[in-house]
Formats: C-alpha cells, structure tokens, sequence
C-alpha cells in the first residue's frame, strides 16, 4: 500500500469520526429540544387540570407555557417511548399513616377519555368531595391499572367499571362512604388480578363468596375492615377448581368463624399470605394449612381460636412470618415448628399454650420471638444460634432456672423481656457482652429470685431507653452502673429491689436525667436525688427514707414522695407549675401550706395528708382550679375551711378529716362542688345544724361527717344522693377515681383511696372507690327520728349513726338497703321495736344496736341469728336469743317433770303396766309356744344352737394354742 492511499484512509477515518460526532450532537441538542407530547393529549390534561384544585402546587409543572410544552415532563403524567401517547397518571396524594391532608381536590374531567392509551390510573388518597366515582371510567377500554384508594368517593359504585375487561389492578378500599349492592360486575374482569375493597360496607351483598370464587385470575385479595352480614350462610358456596389465589387480608372484619378462611383453603393450594386478624373468629387453626407448600405469612391474631397448634403446620418450611397471638390456644408447640429455618417473625403471645422449649433453638433468621404471656415452663432456650435476633419477649411466662450467658452474644439485639417469671440466679456483665447500641429495652421485673450483680464501675456498650428491674434482687448498694447504661430521657424502674443506701450527690447531679424514674419501695436514706432536669415526667420516692425534699423540675407530671422521712418545707415542690398528681403524705413536713402553690394550676390530685402541718389552710388551694382530689386528713390545721376551694368546682374526693378546723360545715359546699363524690370532715370541732344545701350532691357516695359535734336532725333529703342507690345515674357519677400517666409506651394507673373506720380500725381503701357507698354520722349530738328516707338509699354499704341523741323508731322500711353490710345505731335513744324486715338483710355483716330504749321480741330468723347479745346489750326491755331473758308468753324449758304438758306421773299410768305385760305375754308365747308345739322349728333350733356352741368352742380352742406356743416361744 502507497502512501496515498494511506493517507486516503486516515483522512476517510478522520472524516467519518467527526461525522459521528457531529451526528451524536446535533441529535442531542435536537434530543433537548423535542417536544414528545402529542398537542391533543396535552389539550386534554390541562382540562383535567381545570377542573381539579391544587392547593399544594402538585401540577406546578403543567400548564400552557412554552417552557412547558412537553406533557410527557409533566409530575405524574408518563408516555410510551415509541408512540409518545400519554399511558399514565400517577396523582395520587400523600402516602403513609401520618397524613393529614389531600393534595388535589375538585372533580375528575370527563376528557380523560380522550387519552385513549391510558392504561394506568391512580387517584389514591386524594379528595373528590363525597362525588361518585364517574361512569365514563367504563371507557377507559385499556386501563389495567386503577387506584381510587382513600379518595372520599360516596354514592352507588358504578357497574361501568365492569366494562374495563383488560384491568388487573383495581383498588377502591377506604371510601367509607361507597355504597356496594353487589359485586356480580367484578366476574366481567376477566384479567383481574389485584382487588383491594378495605374498609367497604359489604353487609347487603349476599353473594360475595361466589363472586369471589369465580375470578380465575385473582392472585390478590384484599379486604381489611370490611363490614360483612352478622349471618354467614351456613352452607358455603360450592367450589369445583383452584384459583391462583395466592394473599388474602380479610383483618379486622368481625368475621366470627373459621369456617370462611376453610372455605378459602379449598378454593386454592398456592396461598403464600394469609391474614385473617382481628376477628371473633372461633374454632381451632385448620389442619389445612400445614398442605400449603408456598405459606410463608399467615396472622390470625387477636381472635378465639382454641385447642392446640396443629403438627401439621410443622411440615412446612417456607415460613416467615407467623402470629397466631391473642387467642385461646393450648396444649403444646409441635416440635416440627421450630424446623422452619426461614423463620422471621413468630409471634405466640397472650395464648394458654404450655410445655418447654427446646434446649437450644436454630433459627438463624429469626428477628422477632415473642412468647409472652402464656405458660411455659422450663428453662429459657439458648438463642446464641439465632444471630439475626432483634426482640424477644418471654415475659408473663413460667421459665425458671437460670440464664445462659450465651444471650449476650446477640449483636442484634434490641428488647429483651424476660419480666414475670420464676428466673433465678446471677445477671452480670457476661449477660450483655455483645450488645450493640441498637438495645434499647431491658424488663427482667418479677423475678424475685434474680439477683443482678454488675459493677458499679461498669460502662455498658448501649444506652437503654426502657428498663425495668422491679423485684429483682438489685441491692443493697445503689446500681450506680445504672446511670450509665440510660440514655438521656430514659425510663428505670427499679421498684423493690433490696436497696438500702444512700445516692451519692456528686454522681448524681442535675445532669442525670430521666423521663420515668421509679425507685419506690425500696430503703434507700439520705439526701433525695436531684429532680430538677428538664426532661423528667414521672418519679415515685415513695416508700424509702429520704429525709430531704429535692428540687423539683417544671416539666414533672406525676410525683409520689410519699412514706419517707421528708422535713423541709413545702416551697420547694412550687417550681412544678406543670404537676398533675403530687403525693407527699406520711411524712414530717410542717408549717403552713405555702401561698406559692397557687404556681400548681394543673394539678389534679394533692395529697399532704399525715404530716405535723398547722395554721389555716391556704387560701392558695382555690387557685387550684381543676383539682379532682385534696387530701390534708390528720395534720393540725385550724379554722374554718377557705370559701376559695368552692372555685374547685371539679372536685371528686375532700378529705379534711383529722384536723382541727372548727365552725360549721360549709352550705356551699353543696352548691359550689357539684361533682363531689367523697366528703370526710371526720374528727374536727364542727358544730351546728347539717346544712340542706349538702342534698345537692347527687354524685355522693361516701360522707363521713364523724366525731364533731353537729347539732340538729338529719335531713331528709339524703335521699337525693342518688349514687348510693343501686341503680344510680351513670351519666352523673364519676368513673373510678384514678388518673392515667404514661409508663413507657403503655399507660399506668393511680389510683386514688380513702380512710375511713371499718369495724373499729381505720382502713384505707385504694382501689373500687366508686364501689364504696357509706355515710357515718357517728358521735355527734344529733337530735330527732332516723328520717325513714334513708332507706332509699338501696346501694348503701355502710350506715353508722351511733353515739348520737336520736330518738323514735328504727325504719320500719330499712329492709330495702339490700347490699348493707354494717349498721351501727348504738348509743342512742331509740325506742320501740326492731323491725322484722331487719332479718332481710342477707349481707349484715355488722350489726350493733346496743344502749338504746328497745323493746320487744328480737327477731330471731335468718342472718339476725349469726349476731351474738353485745349487738342488744344495753336495752332493757329487749327480749329473746341471743339474751337470756325471755320473753312473756315464750314455753318454759322442758324438764323432767313437764313434758308437752303433762304430768310424768300421768305418763305412767295403770295402762301403761297393762300394755306392758300383754306385749311381754305375746311376745314370749308367740316364740316358745310355737317351738313347743311345732317339731321341725324345735328340731331347727336346738340344732342351731348346739352348731354356735360348737363353732364358739373350736375359736377358743384355736386362738388358746397360738397364745401358748407365742409365750413358749
């Protein structure tokens, strides 16, 4: 080759090159500048738009401007590569669980239906103001994707959608208001094979099942919260073929038999997901469902299914995800479950199931086990082998013996619960080895025999967020590793542990922070820790022997100081401005109540009872304005009670008893409190007339106005306090007296209580408060009759009007109190009989009617006869059991010379001998005679006889041989 033809090449490869080259870019620049959208299909989107409201600028990007031009740029609109028709129209709003608005609004054009290519359309979660979904979607002929999901649809679904032969996705769930007569149009789609109708009202539709049954080509079915007719037919469709069914979600249906999800089983072999959750259903799993080869998910959660879990379900090893929890299933787990190794979620919890679990389990996928709540015995399984473990939740469980150090090998772990069991032994540092900072829970609560030994020195690799120890052997030192081992805002229980030390004030300082601190019950002393960091919500002291009243923070909801040794005064609790409940009863705190606490105007439940408190009561506590409950019993308060607490108009619970308050008892305090349900002014120094204005308070249910020295009758208007009758008007009363806060993620409950004297002894009851209906009136100088209105309080549990002036009658009525269970009217001047409706009072319990002016035959029936004579003593004129004194006209005890009248000596009469020698003159003849006179009886006999003598002789005989040769022996 010359060098010209040589230098023809490499000009020819040069001029090629740069042809290319010129090509590649005029096609891109050509590329930037074409517009794909076919001006039609762009006319009609933007009529589209017209009628839809975007108040969120979601369609920003189409309009008529040149900058944009081309539809196919446009957010949310998609064309075909080749043939640059519009295919779809992805306007679907916000997604996920947190959204709290639509995006578009307005009304659907009618020109969609000049996009003849469009085979994809999602109008999800969007808001169409309550329309109906539009007939003109029947026109849509290629559409195979359609998505209306949570768009505010109302009205009759429209049969048109039957027209759409070619779709495979429809979704319609969560318009509540759609209206569904029936489904016969789905049998239409005949390439069907997504179908989602959450949440839709299917109660009228009676054939659902065979429409169902007849789309062959459905592989997805889901209906989550559907409402279903309350009867199912009692014989289901018949099925003659498999389906490619292959998910089912029918959760939260109300669905009350098993039957439908066997039904379902027959339908198709191939299922993969099964949900059929929170339902009524009952009966036992299906044996079934261990033929499915593909089961990877099935939840049939927080139903009532019964009887044990099937072997069969033990046979398949495609499982993933199973949560059979919240039911009533027993016996055993099959042994062949735990040979799933593709187990991911396993979730048995809240069942009765019983038996141990293998030694060690092999799971290595596994990232969920929970357990809790059943009846496992035996030892905790080692898990070391289940590397991918992230919860396990043991808890309300049986497992004893002690815990393998192995668990600390679990890098992925984040909850550990082990709480409510019998565990025993040593928890150290070995335990938690290997834990990541991805653990944030730890309950090991309720195990009395575990003893957690870890350094206080120990600086753990994870800061937990939850952690509670509660009745764990944790002392007697503080477990100042704790306060390492706890993120900021954590929450710590550590409740009845053993402690009996002091808190160090230099480790604990105001840095250390918690949002549930929980050290109650335990003996710790000292100095209390710091509480003023912001981020604390809720600390309970209570119970231990802290001497010094901290420094609360602003930000605390719920403080329980109560039980210790505190002294100080009160102005340190007044920086809590955000305080709901604040108990620091049965302590040494003295003085007068503060003025600041007029700083506490959240509080709800205020409790100093118990303490040396003096002076007057603040009128600072009417700054209280939503205050439920104020207890301030057995302190030494003087004067009258503030007018400022009638501004405390929420009241439920006023407990003044045990004080030294004097004047009478308030008259507004029937008018000014009118949610009052516990009033207890009980030993105090009031005196005068009971004012009227107290028959106001419908709500009372416990009034305890003893040891005072009120004067006056009883009103007989007690009668208006209608909650302590048994039928008493819910919608007045009160739930129970108790206030929630938030422990964890899980609400905890306080509950309120009451002192009172039951049976000679003070007792406090916590718990049932709105159960308790008493009214004690005791020692007092109370005048006039027992207002026989009293009896119209059928609920009442408790009367005591003793050591009082009374007089008159006992209520001949005072049968009616049904439920009573101690009546006290002693130390009166009651006259007249006891009633005899008395003795209908099945419940009586107490019964003291003693030094009073009765008279007259006790009733002697039914439960009077369990009461002994002190409940009489002290009425003269009393008579009959249980006292020996008799009443007139009663027969005299029978005696040896009285019996039913008659003489003894008329008993034994010459007829009496007569009759007595005649039977002995029959009776010997009628044997001897006839022995005499008949030889076959005579012969009988004396053979009878001579056979007794002879058997007698040979026993003695015997038994005096085996004597001699034992002696000789």
């Amino acid at each position: 080759m010359n060098v010209v033809t040589k230098k023809l090449i490499t000009f020819m490869h040069t001029l090629l090159f740069l042809v290319i080259l010129w090509i590649l870019l005029v096609s891109g620049t050509i590329g930037d500048d074409v517009v794909r959208c076919l001006e039609k299909e762009r006319l009609v989107l933007l009529k589209v738009k017209d009628d839809l409201i975007d108040d969120y600028g979601i369609l920003s990007t189409w309009g008529p401007e040149e900058a944009k031009k081309d539809c196919c740029k446009w957010n949310g609109v998609r064309c075909d590569n080749a043939s640059n028709h519009v295919v779809a129209l992805d306007l679907f709003g916000p997604k996920g669980r947190h959204t709290y608005f639509h995006h578009l609004a307005g009304k659907i054009s009618p020109s969609l239906v000049e996009l003849e290519y469009l085979n994809h359309l999602d109008l999800s979660t969007n808001d169409f103001n309550e329309t109906s979904i539009p007939e003109f979607f029947g026109s849509l002929a290629k559409l195979k994707f359609l998505n209306l999901a949570n768009s505010n649809f109302r009205g009759l679904i429209s049969h048109h959608l039957g027209k759409l032969s070619m779709l495979q996705h429809l979704d319609l769930s969560e318009n509540w208001l759609l209206n569904i007569t029936d489904l016969d149009w789905l049998c239409n789609l005949r390439s069907l094979e997504y179908l989602d109708l959450g949440g839709l009202d299917l109660s009228t539709v009676t054939t659902w099942m065979q429409t169902i049954s007849k789309l062959r080509t459905l592989k997805s079915l889901h209906m989550p919260d559907c409402t279903f007719s309350s009867v199912l037919p009692t014989s289901l469709p018949f099925i003659n073929s498999s389906t490619s069914l292959s998910v089912i979600d029918f959760s939260c249906c109300s669905l009350n038999t098993i039957s439908i999800l066997v039904w379902f089983l027959n339908m198709s072999s191939s299922f993969s997901y099964i949900d059929f959750s929170h339902n009524a259903m009952k009966g036992k799993i299906p044996v079934a469902l261990g033929n499915l080869e593909s089961l990877s998910h099935v939840d049939l959660s927080v139903n009532m299914l019964e009887g044990g879990i099937p072997d069969t379900l033990g046979n398949l090893t495609s499982f993933l995800y199973v949560d059979l929890s919240n039911n009533m299933l027993e016996e055993r787990i099959p042994s062949g479950l735990w040979n799933s190794t593709m187990f991911k979620y396993l979730d048995l919890s809240e069942n009765l199931l019983c038996g141990s679990l293998p030694h060690t389990l092999r799971l290595p996928h596994l990232e969920a086990l929970l357990l809790s709540e059943n009846r496992f015995v035996g030892s905790v399984p080692d898990l070391a082998s289940c590397t991918s473990l992230a919860l396990v939740r043991l808890q309300g469980n049986r497992f004893n013996g002690t815990l393998a150090k192995s668990i600390g090998s679990l890098s992925k772990l984040e909850v550990l619960n082990l709480g409510s069991n019998n565990l025993e032994g040593i928890i150290n540092e070995a335990h938690f080895s290997n834990y990541s900072d991805q653990f944030y829970d730890l309950d090991l609560s309720l195990n009395s025999n575990l003893r957690v030994e870890i350094s206080s020195h120990w600086k753990p690799p994870f800061k937990i967020i939850f952690i509670s120890l509660t009745f764990c052997k944790l002392g007697p030192e503080f477990p100042y590793w704790l306060l390492n081992a706890c993120g900021q805002s954590a929450s710590l229980d550590i409740s009845n542990t053993q402690i009996s030390d002091t808190i160090d004030k230099k480790i604990w300082d105001n840095s250390i922070c918690f949002w549930y601190l929980n050290m109650s019950n335990n003996q710790i002393y000292g100095i209390a820790p710091d509480l003023s960091c912001e981020t604390f919500r809720y600390v309970d002291l209570s119970s231990n022997e802290f001497d010094t009243l901290p420094l609360l923070a602003p930000s605390l909801n719920f403080v329980n100081l109560a039980r210790n040794k505190l002294s100080r005064r009160l102005t340190r609790i007044c920086a809590a401005s955000f305080v709901v409940v604040l108990d620091i009863s049965d302590n040494r705190l003295s003085g007068d109540l503060p003025h600041c606490l007029k700083n506490l105007t959240y509080i709800e439940y205020f409790n100093v009872a118990n303490n040396n408190f003096s002076g007057r009561i603040s009128e600072s506590l009417g700054y209280m304005s939503v205050l439920s409950s104020l207890h301030i019993r057995n302190n030494s308060f003087r004067g009258e009670i503030p007018t400022s607490l009638r501004k405390c108009r929420w009241l439920h619970v006023l407990d003044l008893g045990e004080n030294n308050l004097t004047g009478h008892v308030p008259a507004w305090i029937g008018g000014s409190l009118p949610m009052l349900a516990v009033l207890s002014l009980r030993s105090n120094d009031f005196y005068g007339s009971l004012p009227l204005t107290l028959c106001h308070l419908r709500n009372l249910q416990l009034l305890d106005l003893s040891l005072n020295k009120i004067s006056g009758t009883i009103p007989k208007c007690m009668n208006n306090f209608s909650s302590m009758s048994l039928n008493p008007d819910v919608n007045q009363i009160p739930d129970n007296i108790s206030y929630v806060f938030p422990s964890g993620f899980v609400g905890e409950l306080f509950y309120d209580s009451i002192t009172l004297v039951w049976k000679e002894k003070e007792v406090e009851y916590v718990r049932n408060l709105i159960l308790l209906k008493v009214v004690d009136l005791s020692s007092n100088k109370l005048v006039g009759h027992i207002p026989h209105e009293i009896s119209n309080l059928n609920g009442l549990f408790a009367l005591n009007l003793s050591r009082n002036n009374l007089t008159g009658s006992i209520p001949q009525d005072i049968g009616q109190l049904k439920i009573l269970n101690s009546l006290d009217l002693s130390e009166n001047n009651l006259s007249g009989e006891i009633p005899d409706t008395l003795s209908q009072l099945s419940h009586l319990g107490v019964l003291n009617l003693s030094f009073n002016n009765l008279s007259g035959k006790i009733p002697w029936n039914n439960q009077i006869q369990t009461f002994d004579s002190s409940s009489y003593t002290g009425n003269p004129l009393l008579c009959g059991p249980p006292l020996p004194k008799h009443c007139p006209g009663d027969e005299n005890p029978i005696s040896t010379e009285n019996v039913d009248g008659m003489d003894h000596g008329e008993l034994i009469s010459t007829g009496f001998y007569v009759a007595m020698a005649l039977g002995f003159i029959v009776g010997f003849w009628g044997v001897f005679g006839t022995l005499a006179l008949k030889k076959s009886w005579r012969l009988m006999y004396f053979k009878m006889v001579v056979n007794v003598n002879d058997w007698v002789h040979a026993r003695i005989a015997v038994n005096w041989n085996h004597m001699r040769r034992y002696f000789e022996n």
